[in-house]
């Protein structure tokens, strides 16, 4: 579609300089008048001459412009489109004038410029101009946009709600191609998945969404399956299978779904999952949970939220100024979430039997990304999923914390990629 685009606005841009060449020669009309011997016209460039010739070159200039953009970044759906109608408005106009004075068939000598317009150029022009205006809507409709991750959470198109049980679930999609679904981690939104949405969307369906409980999804107030959850908005999305992306909580959230629907899931990537059923060392990462109380205690939601960051398993993503800020906006505007469901402790249904229990039913391609410097709990729930899971594949990133697809975006794409392209 982008190469399409591009052939169209060249040859757009081709006929608009023929138009400017013939016009500056004097092969148009709109101020002719009979004065040779022989009775025909001799063409000057008149008032709609000039006018045309401006308006050529003002589309002209459009649409190379255009061009530049749409190999760069595919902006411009907007000004490829009004540049193309220019163009064939401009040879419409044209074409009137020249009917005017020399007529559709009458032969003057040394102006063939009115046959060629009337029969060639304008319906040309009129057809590239559909065409391009259709690829606008199209490119408009999947999401063109720059190609910088910053931009990524105001560049999707597609956004809307699903409707689940006691709920909604709000979704952002972009792209086209084989569907990959984004699954955050606990206390974060779909937005911790700002640089992966703009790396997938290039060739895939990327879907993000806020679990029940988060960001701009119902609150979690009844007791819920979020794998039915995501079952919902798959079935919603008509998506028969789909590849699951998810990290920590996300993460066992895919798993759950891989063993309750296990024909909807192609591929499971899998960075640092909490696999539900298990047990935490009652010493484990207990340093925020003093303040994290203190809070809850006073009703406060933002120190909540806080003190969260200051856990182990969060604390080394928050290196980067910028990345930090960025953490700290997200579970700070999560607050609410965290307070009910500290105060409503966890409304979540358990699978039965207990999904550790059961990792080795997982027969689809698993991709398993564990942090170097991750929590010992956490680490233990990834590396039983490599161990158990028949086609689980195993990549450690030293020196990476819990976070990895914050931590090391890079490495994260480059390995999400690879696994995704593999027949």
């Amino acid at each position: 579609m982008r190469a399409l685009a591009v052939i169209l606005s060249s040859v757009l841009s081709l006929i608009a300089a023929l138009h400017l060449y013939w016009a500056v020669r004097g092969v148009g009309t709109g101020a002719g008048v009979p004065s040779r011997a022989d009775g025909t016209p001799v063409m000057r460039p008149g008032r709609l001459s000039a006018l045309a010739v401006a308006a050529a070159l003002v589309t002209a200039s459009l649409l190379l412009l255009g061009q530049a953009s749409v190999i760069r970044t595919g902006l411009p759906a907007v000004v490829l489109s009004v540049g193309s109608w220019g163009v064939a408005a401009t040879f419409a106009a044209r074409t009137i004038g020249e009917f005017r004075y020399v007529g559709l068939f009458r032969r003057v000598r040394g102006t063939p410029f009115a046959k060629w317009d009337a029969l060639v150029f304008t319906p040309l022009c009129f057809v590239l101009a559909v065409g391009a205006a259709a690829i606008a809507a199209t490119r408009t409709s999947q999401g063109d946009v720059p190609r910088d991750a910053e931009s990524a959470a105001v560049a999707v198109v597609d956004t809307g709600r699903v409707a689940i049980e006691g709920g909604t679930l709000f979704w952002e999609a972009a792209g086209s191609g084989a569907p990959v679904v984004l699954i955050h981690g606990g206390n974060l939104d779909r937005r911790m998945w700002d640089a992966q949405f703009e790396a997938l969307r290039h060739d895939y369906r990327v879907i993000r969404y806020d679990a029940r409980g988060f960001g701009r999804s119902s609150p979690a107030d009844r007791p819920f399956r979020a794998s039915d959850d995501l079952a919902s908005l798959l079935r919603a999305h008509r998506i028969e299978r789909a590849t699951l992306v998810g990290l920590s909580m996300g993460g066992g959230i895919a798993i759950d779904l891989a063993l309750a629907y296990p024909d909807m899931v192609r591929r499971l990537v899998l960075a640092a999952p909490s696999v539900r059923g298990g047990e935490w060392p009652p010493d484990a990462d207990t340093l925020w949970l003093a303040g994290g109380r203190a809070a809850f205690s006073r009703g406060d939601s933002i120190g909540l939220a806080l003190a969260w960051l200051e856990s182990e398993y969060i604390r080394t993503a928050l290196s980067s100024p910028a990345q930090a800020a960025r953490i700290r906006e997200i579970v700070t505007d999560n607050a609410g979430h965290l307070m009910r469901r500290a105060r409503d402790q966890e409304l979540e249904r358990e699978q039965s039997p207990p999904v550790d229990e059961r990792l080795g039913e997982l027969r689809m391609p698993v991709l398993l990304l564990i942090g170097g410097a991750d929590t010992p709990p956490l680490r233990a729930m990834a590396l039983a999923v490599a161990e158990r899971a028949p086609r689980a594949e195993r990549i450690d990133l030293p020196g990476v914390g819990h976070m990895i697809n914050l931590e090391a975006p890079a490495a994260f794409n480059r390995a999400v990629l690879a696994f995704l392209a593999r027949p």
